[in-house]
């Protein structure tokens, strides 16, 4: 583990400003738990800050950790985006192990990640699949994943299987996606408590995805927040008391 001058723990590997880096073929189990002033914390397993580019993360195995298995990028760090970054082909099965009440502990995280692409992985378990942030985010390709919540979803007031997040995000596709019993939005472009002055999140793709057992009465298999979106042929299934997509426009 790796601790700042702040005293802020970073994850147990931990990479800023680099280049040309790939993390293939390990193992990763019960990492990331770290009491601070008494409050028991879950830190990210892998974490790559501002400055990356050129990354291939690949045929990892995060299970049984305490935070988020991958996060990439700082939303605190304007001007330092991330490109390039490729995940594959990773598992990553019951890494919730510690959740304090507004952590938001996804699979995968991102904030201002440009040309890339997350892709042929499984996720199981989390409270988020894959969530995407920061306003300078776009061009990211997120296709050909598993994302299960499991039999006995995580209960919490958050939690969906994929979301992005912040207005300005554009460009993102969302495709051959096959996501499973999410308690909330199992896709969802924009947060409906937002307010966006512009054009939200706009200019994505949302195609060809099926949505197994969405059982939640208060949520949607996907929510669009956002304007010049496209959502074609995706099938949802098992939908109760509820529609099946709901858009809105800023």
């Amino acid at each position: 583990m790796i601790v700042d001058n702040d005293n802020r723990l970073q994850g147990m590997l931990y990479f800023e400003d680099v280049k040309n880096v790939k993390v293939l073929d390990n193992e990763f189990l019960q990492s990331g738990e770290w009491t601070y002033n008494t409050q028991q914390r879950a830190l990210p397993t892998l974490r790559m800050a501002i400055g990356i580019e050129n990354v291939w993360i690949a045929r990892n195995y995060f299970h049984n950790n305490y935070g988020v298995p991958i996060s990439i990028g700082n939303e605190l760090s304007q001007g330092s985006d991330c490109r390039y970054v490729f995940i594959k082909n990773n598992i990553m099965i019951n890494n919730t192990l510690i959740n304090p009440s507004g952590l938001e502990i996804a699979g995968i995280t991102t904030n201002s990640v440009k040309d890339s692409e997350i892709a042929y992985n499984i996720i199981e378990k989390s409270v988020y699949g894959i969530s995407i942030n920061g306003v300078n985010s776009r061009d990211i390709d997120i296709v050909h994943n598993r994302i299960d919540a499991g039999d006995t979803p995580i209960t919490t007031d958050r939690g969906d299987g994929i979301v992005v997040w912040n207005e300005g995000i554009s460009n993102i596709k969302i495709a051959y996606n096959t996501l499973r019993n999410w308690l909330r939005n199992s896709i969802e472009l924009g947060q409906a408590y937002l307010t966006y002055t512009a054009d939200g999140v706009n200019h994505c793709f949302v195609h060809h995805n099926t949505i197994v057992k969405h059982s939640a009465t208060t949520a949607y298999g996907i929510f669009i927040h956002g304007k010049y979106n496209w959502i074609t042929e995706n099938y949802i299934y098992g939908t109760v008391d509820v529609e099946d997509i709901a858009e809105y426009m800023p």
